[in-house]
Parts: C-alpha cells; sequence; structure tokens
C-alpha cells in the first residue's frame, strides 16, 4: 500500500470533514472504518494494564485502493480514550504508549504523521458537547470537574507526541484553526510536509451537524432521567424477573441514549418546545455551559500543551492560544 500518512486526532478537529475528503478525493484512499476493530483491541487492551502487548495491525481500507492513489490511515482515537468512561481514564498514558508502539509498526512504511490541534478551552467545551451527545448528563462544569482526569491526560501533548516521535520521524503539528481561515493553505501544508498530493476535494453539506445550546441542555436533560430510570431498574429488589432485569438493562443502556440523541439531532423546533413543556424548563441554565479550569489542568494547558508547541510550531497559534488561557483566567478571578 501506499501509505502517505497515519492522522491520530486531535478529537473535535474536523476528523469527519478530513476523513470525507480523503474519502472521495481523486488522489486519495482512506482507512478509517477500516482501523476500528484494531482500536477497539489498543482500548480493551489498555484496560488491562498490558502496554507492552504486542497487537496485529489489524487495518484496512475503506474502499478498493486504486492505482496511484495515497492512503491515509486515519482515527482521532489513536490520541486519547474513555470518554465518559470514568473508571478508566488514568489508563490513557498507557493507552498512548501501547497505540504508538503498535502504530510504530507502520514507520517502515511511512514517516509522516499528522496530529490536527485545537485552542485547549473551545476544544473543552466541543469535547463536553460530545460527551452529552454520548450520553453524558449535567453542566460544563461538572464535566471539567469529573473527567478532569481525561481532559488532562487528552491536552498532553507532551506525552502524546513524545510517544509517537520515539517511532515516527516527520511529524506534522497542524492548528485546527489554518483549516477554518484558509482551507487551501491547509492542505497546502499537509501535501508539502509529506510529499503528498494536495487534496481538491470541497465538501459544502454538514457532515457531523452542531446543535445548539437549548438541543444541547435537553439531550443532557434526557441522558440523565435515563441513567436515573436504569439505575433505578437495576437496584430494584421488586424486581424479581432478573434474566429480563439483565436484559433490558444492558440493552436500553447502549440504544437509549442514541434514542434520544437521534430526536435532538433531527427533532423541528416545534418538537423541542413540546418536550421543554413537558419537563417544565423554560430555558437552559444560565450558566450551563461556563466553567473555569481547576489550577491543575490550568498548569497542563499551560506546560504539557501551550509551551510544548512553542517549541515546534511558529509561535502565533500557541501565542493565541496562551491568550485565550489567559484571558479565561482572568474572567475567573473577576466573578
Amino acid at each position: 500500500m501506499n501509505t502517505g500518512f497515519i492522522h491520530i486526532g486531535m478529537m473535535k478537529t474536523a476528523s469527519t470533514y478530513m476523513q470525507n475528503v480523503w474519502l472521495r478525493d481523486k488522489s486519495y484512499s482512506l482507512s478509517w472504518r477500516g482501523t476500528m476493530s484494531f482500536l477497539e483491541k489498543l482500548r480493551e487492551t489498555a484496560k488491562k494494564d498490558d502496554a507492552f502487548h504486542d497487537l496485529s495491525l489489524d487495518i484496512h481500507v475503506d474502499r478498493n485502493l486504486n492505482k496511484g492513489e495515497t492512503l491515509v490511515i486515519s482515527n482521532e482515537g489513536f490520541s486519547t480514550a474513555y470518554l465518559n468512561q470514568l473508571e478508566f481514564q488514568a489508563k490513557i498514558p498507557h493507552f498512548i504508549d501501547l497505540t504508538s508502539r503498535n502504530l510504530g509498526k507502520l514507520a517502515k512504511e511511512t514517516p509522516n504523521l499528522l496530529m490536527v490541534i485545537r485552542e485547549p478551552l473551545s476544544w473543552i467545551r466541543s469535547i463536553y458537547i460530545q460527551s452529552i451527545k454520548e450520553g453524558w448528563s449535567g453542566s460544563a462544569q461538572e464535566f471539567v470537574d469529573r473527567q478532569f482526569t481525561f481532559l488532562k491526560h487528552s491536552l498532553d501533548l507532551e506525552h502524546i507526541l513524545g510517544c509517537y516521535q520515539r517511532y515516527f520521524g516527520n511529524i506534522l503539528i497542524l492548528p485546527y484553526e489554518i483549516l477554518k481561515q484558509d482551507e487551501q493553505a491547509f492542505w497546502e501544508i499537509i501535501s508539502y510536509s509529506f510529499n503528498t498530493p494536495v487534496a481538491e476535494t470541497r465538501i459544502s453539506e454538514k457532515l457531523n451537524p452542531s446543535l445548539d445550546v437549548e438541543r444541547v441542555y435537553l439531550l443532557s436533560k434526557l441522558n440523565g432521567m435515563n441513567r436515573m430510570i436504569l439505575n433505578n431498574l437495576a437496584q430494584s429488589d421488586n424486581y424479581r424477573d432478573a434474566q429480563e432485569k439483565t436484559y433490558l438493562v444492558k440493552n436500553h443502556a447502549h440504544t437509549g441514549k442514541w434514542v434520544h440523541r437521534r430526536f435532538v439531532e433531527f427533532a423541528n423546533d416545534e418538537k423541542i418546545k413540546h418536550l421543554y413543556s413537558m419537563f417544565n424548563i423554560t430555558e437552559p441554565e444560565e450558566d450551563f455551559l461556563h466553567f473555569h479550569l481547576p489550577a491543575e489542568l490550568s498548569e497542563v494547558i499551560r506546560s504539557k500543551f501551550i509551551n510544548f508547541l512553542k517549541a515546534h510550531i511558529l509561535p502565533d497559534y500557541p501565542e493565541f492560544y496562551e491568550q485565550e488561557l489567559e484571558n479565561h483566567l482572568q474572567n475567573k478571578h473577576m466573578a
């Protein structure tokens, strides 16, 4: 296979859009779906603290690779794991070590590795909304407080890229903001850095529509209700049909969150307003999306993310990220 490069994330940096460009562009082919089984094995192995386990590279192309096409192996899950899985989030460093060690076998095919990064505060807001889409409930502050370990390890670029640097000699760290501001420049930077074709495909339709705050808030409430129902059902002493109880709890835990998510994503405004009325809600709580960073997380962002970037890319974006962090901390002190 003519593997051009491996793309490892971050989450919430337009990965879906980029993957669809690579899948549709005449010069490229993609392995994303073809990485999912491999990624799941990595996650399960890391849960067992077996960071040195050697896995087979079970990676396949998403469609047949035509002559002359450049393959991109892409999965944002290669740079973090265990969103909403609090009991496993301390294992993220082990997961990164394991993942980089196994993907490092591909360095014989390509030394090229792409990581797209993003201003940390906007990334936290975006990953919080993603957590709601995946079944979480509560405010942004509750998310930051309870999933602090996930955030701390996911923003530790020093560790993440330090692991990958052991195997890949040509790592490109590319700010997501460039894609938003000048898409042509974004693709040209990748092409120049990896000696690959410039992607010409552009996609106008929304591939992963964002939710407004009213819908995110409603989904959070639905997820909270769902969790309460499941917990009470599972713990009920009066419900004596153990087999049926286990079946209902296990299946609804997985499918229920998807029913709620798809409703919130596709219901018209009238249906959303009707559900607000049923819950006796007039509008989202004023501070629903607001959060303050714990001191330790602020320090991780400063030392492990921003300072790492200052040593590896041009200063414009790290300085912008640093100013956004300082503004956030200043607003906290003024509150």
